[in-house]
């Protein structure tokens, strides 16, 4: 997660009080590697297998389609 988004995920939490929703946790518990990590933090933080915030991505994201609202219903 990088500072920006970091920054936006605490005025999301502040705003929308994330931290009473449990689905949110796994997001409120990664921690980025730093700018300023060592070589062995790097390393280390590359060499880990599993992510497991990794998994809220969805590898292929759905088309959205957007409805003709010329084929609506005038009763709808």
């Amino acid at each position: 997660m990088t500072a920006f988004e970091s920054w936006n995920f605490f005025f999301l939490n502040a705003k929308l009080n994330l931290h009473d929703l449990p689905k949110w946790q796994l997001s409120r518990d990664y921690k980025a590697i730093t700018p300023e990590a060592t070589d062995d933090e790097l390393r280390t933080f590359i060499e880990t297998k599993v992510i497991p915030q990794c998994g809220l991505c969805p590898s292929k994201c759905p088309a959205f389609v957007h409805p003709d609202p010329l084929k609506w219903s005038s009763l709808q």
